[in-house]
């Protein structure tokens, strides 16, 4: 039991300075969980497919405490995270068109003797003359923007509750060795 004021204040001072390393010692945990759900789940089927998994290989969790508390971050350095994150539209940079390949043509470059038509339901299309005679061979599609849907692989993964918990953790573990 606290005896006077002063040792009461003293209490709480000594709480307000080791509450921040404290927490950020229980944050990582749940972090390192959460980074370890994403790649583990939504970036190995769940939400996304992992083609070559540069996305789900890149998910970094970073805490940092400042001043007025404690901040975590997931973070990737792959370009392309923020898109599949938040959805969006993408746009060619240098030509006029972006090019689809199809399935077959993914890991190949077009045919320089391709050519350009246009559907009759106003797709643009790169292709070359197939096998037989009057045959064409579809290599890509050609878009002057891609309206990409959004799907959370991380966000959707973040359970707020294990964060919540994490902080009502810290405060028990610095009240127990205040009060020791």
């Amino acid at each position: 039991m606290v005896g006077t004021t002063r040792e009461l204040a003293d209490r709480l001072e000594t709480l307000q300075a080791r509450l921040p390393d404290a927490l950020a010692f229980r944050v990582k945990e749940v972090l390192r969980q959460t980074v370890e759900r994403i790649q583990t789940t939504a970036l190995s089927g769940m939400i996304l497919n992992a083609r070559k998994g540069k996305l789900r290989d890149s998910i970094r969790g970073e805490v940092e405490v400042t001043p007025t508390g404690v901040m975590a971050a997931i973070r990737s350095q792959v370009i392309y995270s923020r898109i599949h994150e938040y959805g969006g539209l993408i746009f060619p940079r240098v030509k006029k068109y972006l090019r689809i390949p199809t399935e077959e043509w993914r890991d190949r470059e077009p045919d320089p003797k391709g050519f350009v038509i246009v559907s009759r339901r106003g797709n643009v299309l790169l292709v070359r003359r197939g096998q037989a005679r009057g045959e064409l061979e579809i290599m890509a599609v050609l878009k002057r923007f891609v309206k990409m849907p959004k799907r959370s692989y991380a966000r959707s993964q973040i359970w707020m509750e294990d964060f919540y918990q994490a902080g009502r953790e810290a405060i028990k573990d610095v009240v127990r060795d205040i009060k020791a």
